[in-house]
């Protein structure tokens, strides 16, 4: 799969109040948002509990 070049989405280290990249509708500013190449089944099955 490797790294994802052209995607911009906010994060604590590059968002302010005022100015983001790109801020996912209903996040507060001081969230990181996670991207995985898997669907909500797989991501059931692959993440820990």
């Amino acid at each position: 799969m490797g790294r994802i070049r052209a995607l911009a989405i906010s994060s604590q280290s590059n968002c302010s109040e005022r100015k983001c990249p790109y801020r996912v509708p209903g996040t507060p500013p001081d969230i990181d948002v996670n991207v995985a190449a898997l669907d909500a089944e797989g991501l059931r099955k692959a993440w820990p509990r």
